[in-house]
């Protein structure tokens, strides 16, 4: 059996390309967001809460940021760039504004 597999050529493994998200498709995710956002307990929500507790299609993090910059274009969110959260910086933050 090991002779089998010292025989086999290695191959890569191929590399992991996230599928494109269309203008159409960020706004759909935007709105779900938007319905998850009003539902937060907080007043304030950081990127990394929204990868991990937000709706399932927003949680990919390019997702995630483009549905809250067209939030935040819309007004419905404002940005706080590094904000300390419980003894954490965040980088990337907003402030929910509904």
């Amino acid at each position: 059996m090991s002779e089998h597999l010292a025989t086999q050529p290695e191959t890569p493994a191929p590399a992991f390309e996230p599928e494109e998200i269309d203008a159409e498709e960020v706004a759909e995710c935007a709105r779900r967001l938007m319905v998850w956002l009003l539902q937060y307990r907080g007043s304030v929500v950081v990127l990394r809460h929204i990868c991990r507790f937000g709706p399932y299609r927003v949680r990919r993090v390019d997702v995630a940021r483009r549905s809250m910059n067209l939030l935040a274009a819309r007004g419905l969110v404002t940005p706080v760039p590094n904000i300390r959260i419980k003894h954490r910086l965040n980088k990337e933050a907003w402030v929910i504004q509904v």
